[in-house]
């Protein structure tokens, strides 16, 4: 009897795949599967695209040529600008109104005005009526005070002075026998402000404190020599003898003051005074110059209208304009008396289905169909 071989034996078996396809790297070779009519293999799945129509309706309105129609009928109003006046329209017009002033008035502004004359009177401008027809003025000014020193003469802050030079050489000894001369002394010289007996005071000594020195008379011409009184004693003739001597004296005198008006003034006492005589002017009586001698009466002016009513400042009237036919808004007239609205309408799809335009577009699924051949290896493959 042989034994049972022990050589591994395959064996095929036919598997029939209804629902579940198996993938082509399983069992390392391709299945042998189909999908049904019309449907296509994608992935592990048939698949088929379904269209249907969309359900379109008008939440307003009628549908017409895939467009939803709204009728309305006309309306009245008034025209924009104008206002409702009972069962018309009426636009309202404006026009200034006419001032008018009284007879005998001028416009003047915003109201009339009359000029009323009034009478002039005769007035001085300057100074005063003197009762004869003539305005005279009186002005009254001081003198004028000057004060200088007289001729040969200036001033030396204090007072006038006057500076005089002579020759004040005393006469010569001529020697014994001559007597035109006599024979002075040197003059001694003093303190300041000391006197002397036999001393005299030059003019202006007080001031300047100078005196003159002491001088003795010439001998009257005889042959004998008159002495002099014993009380009076020469001294005794200098060595030196004075040829020529120059001296200078001072004089004072007091300043000259003068007085005297202004030009065109004349003395009056201890003043001066002017008079000036002038013509007198007109003036209006209210004191407006005499060319505006009037007094000015204003009334209002009188306001009228030529067309329409006064209302306010303005004159207004009516004016009438016909009703105008017009759609609603949104609409728009249609040309046989009525308005139109149009609108897209409301397009819809079942469940399971999108909208693509007008369709409404989705996708069917089956299992796909076939067999597979799978080989049986090992022990026990068929159990």
């Amino acid at each position: 009897m042989q034994k049972p071989s022990t050589k591994p034996f395959t064996l095929l078996a036919i598997v029939v795949a209804s629902v579940t396809a198996i993938p082509a790297d399983h069992f390392g070779f391709a299945p042998n599967v189909s999908c049904p009519s019309g449907f296509q293999l994608n992935g592990k799945n048939c698949e088929r695209a379904i269209y249907g129509t969309a359900n379109i309706r008008c939440p307003l309105g009628a549908l017409v040529n895939d467009q939803c129609v709204t009728h309305a009928p006309m309306t009245v109003q008034c025209p924009i600008g104008s206002v409702a006046d009972g069962q018309e329209c009426a636009v309202i017009e404006s026009l200034a109104p006419e001032a008018r002033c009284p007879s005998g008035y001028a416009p003047q502004g915003n109201v009339c005005a009359q000029q009323i004359p009034l009478n002039l009177i005769t007035a001085c401008d300057i100074g005063h009526d003197d009762g004869a027809g003539q305005c005279v003025q009186v002005e009254h000014a001081q003198k004028v005070i000057r004060t200088y020193c007289p001729a040969g003469y200036h001033d030396e802050g204090n007072g006038c002075m006057k500076m005089t030079d002579y020759d004040c050489s005393p006469p010569l000894q001529m020697g014994k026998g001559h007597h035109e001369q006599a024979v002075v002394s040197a003059p001694l010289a003093l303190p300041i402000g000391g006197k002397k007996k036999g001393y005299k005071r030059m003019l202006g000594s007080r001031k300047y404190n100078v005196y003159a020195p002491p001088t003795v008379a010439a001998p009257p011409p005889s042959k004998a020599m008159v002495i002099p009184a014993p009380a009076v004693v020469a001294p005794p003739a200098p060595a030196i003898q004075v040829v020529h001597q120059q001296c200078q004296r001072k004089d004072f005198a007091p300043p000259v003051i003068e007085s005297y008006c202004p030009d065109g003034f004349v003395e009056m006492g201890t003043s001066c005074q002017r008079i000036s005589y002038y013509p007198p002017s007109q003036r209006c009586i209210n004191g407006a110059p005499a060319n505006a001698c009037f007094d000015v009466k204003t009334v209002p002016r009188q306001v009228s209208c030529t067309k329409g009513a006064l209302n306010g400042e303005v004159c207004q009237w009516k004016q009438p304009v016909p009703m105008e036919r017009v759609c609603p808004a949104g609409t728009h007239p249609t040309g046989t008396g009525d308005c139109q609205q149009v609108t897209q309408p409301l397009a819809t799809c079942p469940s399971g289905t999108q909208l693509d335009g007008r369709q409404c577009v989705g996708r069917e699924i089956a299992e796909p169909v076939g067999q597979v051949t799978v080989p049986c290896t090992g022990k026990n493959c068929w159990h």
